[in-house]
């Protein structure tokens, strides 16, 4: 079965730009050992859409997902957003086995953390895949 978290991966990876911004990597949820920084994580916050048919389900289906983008600055932060959006948003193709209908930038919030101190901006993507 196709699965979307291994075509975001696939996506981000496979870019040269991004991967050059980043020192610890890429990882689906935060890893129990911080990785070094700039990083990115992402997961599945919710399926926010599985329509149903009479007789049949069909295929395309809508994921929420969050990237979080891990940073020591807040240049560094928007620089790995910056590059996020430009692969991300508006992409329809395919990654990893996975069709991609289209994605859709949708919300973002910036969070300072404390312990250890970095930058830290959460942003929301609307996925549309063919399951």
């Amino acid at each position: 079965m196709p699965d979307i978290g291994q075509a975001i991966y696939g996506r981000l990876s496979g870019d040269s730009t991004l991967s050059g911004l980043l020192n610890g990597g890429i990882y689906p949820y935060t890893p129990k050992e911080l990785p070094a920084r700039p990083y990115i994580t992402y997961h599945l916050i919710s399926q926010s859409e599985r329509p149903h048919a009479m007789g049949s389900d069909p295929a395309l289906v809508v994921d929420r997902y969050q990237i979080d983008l891990w940073a020591d600055t807040y240049a560094d932060m928007i620089a790995l957003d910056d590059e996020v959006q430009r692969l991300l948003s508006r992409w329809r193709g395919s990654d990893s086995g996975v069709n991609v209908n289209a994605v859709y930038y949708t919300d973002r919030r910036d969070l300072y953390e404390d312990e250890p101190e970095l930058f830290r901006r959460s942003v929301d993507y609307e996925i549309a895949w063919y399951e």
